[in-house]
Parts: C-alpha cells; sequence; structure tokens
C-alpha cells in the first residue's frame, strides 16, 4: 500500500512549482503523489513530453510513484472531438510519469437544477468520447477510472451505468472508490464501496459533514455539505474501506490539511486497514 498526496500537492504545484511540491510532499510521508491538470489545452501544467520526461525524472529521483492522473473533462462539451484531442496527450505525459490509471471526470457539473436529461441521455452524448479516451489509455497500458461525481455519474445508479457501458464496450476500465462525492447526491459513500468494490482500483479519501450551516457545497436534497477532519464527518470513511480491504495500491488524500493533521490523516487510514486486515 502506498499513500499519494493529492489536493495539497496540486497546490503546492500552482503556488510554488514541482521542486517544493515534492520536497513537501517528502516532509509528510507520502510516497507517492497523484498528478492533476484542471485545464485540458489553455494553460496545461505540462506543455510538451519533453517537460512531462523532466517531471518525471523529478518524481522518480524523489523515489515516489505517480499513482493516478487526474483529469478535468467534460464530454458534454459542443466540441467533443476536441476535448478528446486535449485527452490523448495527457495519456502520453501519464504514460511518461509510469501512472497505472487516468481518473477523468465526465460531465462535472453539480448544478441539479440544470440536471434535467435522464441517465440514459447522458450515456448516448458522451459514451463515444468515453470509449475512445479509454480504449487510447489501454493502448498505453493504463486502466481508465470513473469516481461518483458531478450531477449525473454519481451515486449508484449513474456511476454503474457508465460502468456498464463501458465494459460492454470491451475496455478495460474501472472505479476510482470515493469516499465522499456520493455525499452531494445524498447517497452514503459506503454504498458506493459495497456496490463496486471487485471494480474498485484506487482511492480517494476525504470526508464531509452535513450542517445545517451555510456551505459553498449543496447537496441535491439541500443539504449543506462542509469538509470535516479525516473520520469526523458523515462519509463512514472506515465503513468504505472495509469493502477494500485487499486493496494494496495507492490511497490517495484529496484534502487540504496542515502538515501535522495531514500527517495524522495517514496514520488514521493506516490504522483503518492494519485494523481491517486482521
Amino acid at each position: 500500500m502506498k499513500y499519494a498526496n493529492y489536493s495539497v500537492f496540486s497546490t503546492d504545484l500552482h503556488t510554488q512549482g514541482i521542486n517544493y511540491a515534492l520536497e513537501h510532499t517528502e516532509k509528510l510521508g507520502f510516497d507517492a503523489v497523484e498528478w492533476i491538470d484542471v485545464s485540458l489545452t489553455e494553460n496545461p501544467r505540462i506543455k510538451g513530453t519533453d517537460e512531462a520526461k523532466e517531471i518525471s525524472r523529478k518524481i522518480s529521483d524523489k523515489g515516489f510513484d505517480v499513482a493516478c492522473y487526474s483529469l478535468l473533462v467534460n464530454l458534454e462539451a459542443p466540441d467533443q472531438d476536441k476535448t478528446v484531442d486535449g485527452v490523448y496527450r495527457h495519456i502520453e505525459y501519464a504514460a511518461i510519469m509510469g501512472s497505472p490509471f487516468i481518473h477523468h471526470t465526465v460531465v462535472p457539473g453539480y448544478n441539479y437544477a440544470e440536471a434535467t436529461k435522464s441517465i440514459d441521455e447522458m450515456i448516448s452524448i458522451v459514451a463515444d468520447g468515453a470509449e475512445k479516451i479509454a480504449k487510447r489509455c489501454n493502448e498505453y497500458g493504463i486502466c481508465c477510472l470513473y469516481e461518483p461525481q458531478g450531477a449525473y455519474f454519481n451515486g449508484v445508479s449513474g456511476l454503474r451505468a457508465l460502468l456498464s457501458e463501458m465494459k460492454a464496450r470491451g475496455l478495460d476500465v474501472g472505479i476510482c472508490g470515493d469516499t465522499g462525492n456520493s455525499m452531494f447526491v445524498d447517497v452514503p459513500p459506503a454504498e458506493i464501496f459495497a456496490s463496486f468494490a471487485p471494480d474498485i482500483k484506487h482511492l480517494h479519501v476525504k470526508d464531509y459533514l452535513y450542517s445545517q450551516d451555510m456551505a459553498k457545497h449543496v447537496a441535491r436534497s439541500g443539504r449543506f455539505i462542509h469538509d470535516a477532519k479525516l473520520g469526523l464527518g458523515d462519509a463512514e470513511v472506515e465503513k468504505c474501506l472495509s469493502y477494500v480491504k485487499d486493496h494494496d495500491r495507492f490511497v490517495s488524500f484529496e484534502m487540504s490539511a496542515s502538515d501535522d493533521e495531514m500527517r495524522e490523516n495517514i496514520a488514521y487510514v493506516k490504522s483503518i486497514f492494519e485494523k481491517i486486515k486482521k
């Protein structure tokens, strides 16, 4: 099992650059990183294969693995072919970095009032683009992952529809188990883990707390959602991880925290796996 710096690594990349991000990752006690790029074309963090090779060398020199390469993708966008072409470049970068997985969003928006299509209708819009991405990933030996996310492919039914469609097309795909996102559609995260355990190949850990107090996050039901210290929210992190007790690859920490709190978070997740594996 390896523990990957995700959110803090991403923030450090944006504000301080790769050298600081890697040094900070080492000080926190991680042994892997998760790369994320939120812009495919306009201002990507990696601007070519030479830069990808240099970043890969720096990551490797620190002794870190790349747990996953994550991308913000909207396949509902009008020019889907352009979006897919942008993803193709990042698949090459992910392969250079030696990432076993690419996780990408499909329709990232959480505006439930505007989510007027059925799941089947949205599948018909995004499936061909998702197939092209997963197929190119597979050609590079990379498994394409989906997580419960957005207004459509969240919760058990939405995520199952997407995964089933991609599997029916003969693709090597899987699930990124996330301990928080399904709360946005009022589905306990443990239901995601129970429903997709055999397909969960990578993990994102975080915790959220439902509250009556105003917050920037709002669930479909209208409940407010606050970030919470790992293990103190309503995500039931330990219960989620109990469904994947034999997971032995990467756990990415998708949260902001002080250095001391992050070390506590790593220790907390390690203690859960030690407990559930007995």
